[in-house]
Order: C-alpha cells, then structure tokens, then sequence
C-alpha cells in the first residue's frame, strides 16, 4: 500500500514541487524577514502594501499559467508539440504588447494611486515594470506544469526566490531601502524569464513545426481561471491593504507581518494544487473520476496545515520573534487567528482548482459575490485588529461551506 502510495502521480509530483515551491516560499518570507528587520516598522509597512499590490497585479500571470497549463496538458497528453509552439509564440507576442500597454496604464495613473496608499510616485511605476514581466513569466511556467516537467518548473521559483533575497540585501544595505526591494523583485523575474526560453521543454517546443490549435477555446476557458484566480488572490491580500488604509503605517506593519507569517499556511498549499491541476485536467479529458485526487489533496492540504497551526498555537511569540524580530512582539498574540482563516482558504483553493480541472464553472462564477461579502465585512467591522481578523475567518469559511457543498452536489 506504501509502494502504491508513493507511486501516485499526484502525491510524486506534490513531493518534487512541495520541496521545491516551499524553497521559492521559504526564500520570499526570508524576503520580507530580511526587509523588515532592515527597514523597521514603517517602512516595512510601504514594502507590505506594495506586495499586496504585487499580488494583485499578479492575477493575469497565475490566470495565464493555469490556461497554459490546461491547453499544455490537452496537447501534450497527443504529443502535439506544433500545437504547444502556437501556443507558446502566440502568447508570448501577444503578452509582450499587453505589458508596453500596462506600463503606459500605470504611467498614467501612478498619481492617483500615489496619494491614495500614500507611496512615492517612483515606487507605484516600478509597480508597473513588475506587472509588464508578470506577463510574460507564467507562459514558460505554464508549459512545464501542463507537461508534467514539476522539476523545472519547481527549480525556477527556487531560482527566483534566491536572486530576490540575494539582491534584496544588498540593495537595501547600499541605502536604496524600499526601493531596493523593488528592483530586486524586478531583476528576478527578468532574470528567470530568460533562463526558463532557453531550458530543454521550451527548446523542444520552439524547435517542433506549428500545427493548429483552436484558440477559441483558450479564450472561453480564460474567463472562469481569471475569475478564480482573481478572487483567491483578493482573499488573501485584501487584509494587508484594508489594514493600510484603516489602521495606518505603523500599525500595518506590524499587521503585516503576522499577516505574512499566517499565509505561510496558504502557500505551502500552492504546490498540491499546482500538482492536481495538470493531473486532474488529464483525467477529464479521458473521462476519468477525479474523486480521488481531490480527496488525496485536501487530505494533504489538512495535514501540512495542522502540523503549522500547532506550532503558531504552542509558540506565538517564538516564531514571531524568530522571524521578524522583537520589535514586532507586541501583535504575536493574534497570530493564530489570520491562520485560521489562511487554512480555510487553503483548502477552498483545493476545491476550485478541482472544479477548473473539470471545467465545472458554475461555483467559480460566483466567488466574486463572496469576495465582495468579505471587503463589506471588514470595511463595516474594523473597530479593532480581532475585529477585523475575525471577519476574514467568516468569509473565508462561508466560501469554503459553499464550494464543499458544490463538490457534493456535483459528485451525486
């Protein structure tokens, strides 16, 4: 049963990314440890509601790996590789557009978004520099989920991640501070983007000759990852920007960073779901169940989750201490509660990645009807930081009763 159990393909592909994905993990809190123990509470807390920005700005590229990886799937299960060229070509030039575009976009309203989060000018445009790359990025990501290659696409988040913290440090120790980071965060992801063109998958495919593909498809399907994606990102931002704007600097940072501890959670997660994805959409497309798959995830998503809230429940104040320093002590008392609500979203992510793997899009259209519930909650009850923490506990588990009893219903 054992030899079994290490046999299957989503717990071996969950095993190469898990150690993998949890490096490029483990390197970004090392990110914002480092930059917080540098940079102190206020300038922190710019850095922390830029990075909330960043993974809004980010939604386009997780929505464009997940369609990628779909279609990748669809043509690579024929060894169709003139098709994955089309694809590949296609995206890339027409992404590469679409972020001069962006970039003019955030030119233009860099003032506007300025005095709004009270952040200079100059770090709002590197924002848009960021979002530019962020769209070109995912579409060699894409290719290696969708082909089943976890071990590339593992090794160039881990790369990713180690030229961030690396370039971090350095810059903020010259004086660059929060600009610093930013660059950094730049620097990384040009870096690898043009490592991952020349990696053997890419290489194999832009060598093959361009056969059809039907595109139309790519499109109608784009709509409920953007979607989905989309809302998941909200869920687990929407605190670090509504903490800056109720609460103010000082405040969100220190919010920030058990913000930041809490979503470890959610992000050790990520690699389950990015292993069932490919796997569950192969089994759809050969009329297979997938009942068994998302069982084996949220039953992995349960167990690493478990073994992180007991920690935060014995050692609070350890593993704040730790990781951001003792200045930021004083909000280690509510760090078990933005847990909690990261360990539900954890396991929603599960259930609608199974549900776009089976093209179930029903559920997934309404999760922006549940995104709104929760800004409305927390833009009415914020009295306090419990308050406002509580009210991500609420939300976050309404969406998950929701799309459980979905997946029921859609089983029977």
């Amino acid at each position: 049963m054992i030899k079994r159990f290490l046999k299957n393909d989503l717990i071996k592909g969950s095993f190469i990314l898990l150690i993998l994905f949890n490096l490029f993990n483990l390197l970004n809190f090392i990110f914002h440890f480092i930059s917080a123990r540098l940079l102190g509470p206020a300038d922190y807390g710019i850095l922390a509601t830029l990075m909330a920005m960043i993974y809004i700005i980010n939604i386009p590229s997780e929505a464009i790996q997940t369609v990628i990886s779909r279609f990748t799937t669809t043509a690579y299960v024929k060894k169709d590789f003139g098709a994955l060229k089309l694809l590949v070509t296609k995206s890339l030039g027409k992404f590469l557009i679409l972020g001069v575009i962006g970039l003019f976009i955030f030119f233009i309203f860099s003032g506007l978004l300025s005095d709004f989060f009270k952040i200079e000018k100059g770090l709002i445009l590197m924002l848009g520099l960021v979002f530019a790359l962020t769209l070109l990025t995912p579409i060699p990501k894409g290719l290696f989920q969708g082909m089943k290659k976890f071990g590339y696409l593992g090794s160039t988040f881990f790369l990713e991640g180690l030229l961030k913290v690396g370039l971090t440090t350095f810059l903020i120790l010259i004086g660059w501070k929060v600009y610093g980071a930013m660059a950094a965060i730049t620097m990384a992801l040009l870096l690898t983007f043009l490592l991952n063109l020349i990696l053997p998958p890419t290489t194999k495919v832009f060598k093959a000759k361009k056969s059809k593909l039907q595109i139309k498809g790519i499109y109608s399907y784009s709509i409920p990852v953007l979607i989905a994606i989309t809302s998941i990102t909200v869920f687990y931002t929407i605190d670090m920007l509504l903490a800056k704007r109720f609460f103010g600097a000082e405040v969100a940072g220190l919010y920030g960073a058990i913000a930041m501890v809490s979503k470890i959670v959610f992000f050790v997660s990520v690699p389950i779901s990015r292993a069932l994805f490919p796997l569950a959409s192969e089994n759809t497309d050969k009329k297979k169940s997938n009942g068994s798959l998302t069982k084996v995830s949220l039953f992995l998503v349960g167990l690493l989750s478990l073994f992180v809230l007991l920690i935060y429940i014995a050692f609070p104040e350890l593993v704040i201490k730790i990781l951001y320093g003792s200045q930021y002590l004083e909000f280690s008392k509510y760090l078990i509660y933005p847990t909690i609500a990261m360990v539900i979203l954890s396991l929603t992510n599960i259930l609608i990645f199974a549900n776009l793997s089976k093209k179930n899009n029903k559920p997934i259209f309404m999760l922006p009807i549940f995104v709104i519930l929760q800004i409305i909650l927390i833009s009415l009850f914020h009295q306090t930081i419990m308050q406002f923490i509580w009210m991500l506990i609420i939300g976050n588990a309404i969406t998950f009763i929701y799309f459980l009893i979905s997946l029921f219903r859609h089983e029977d």
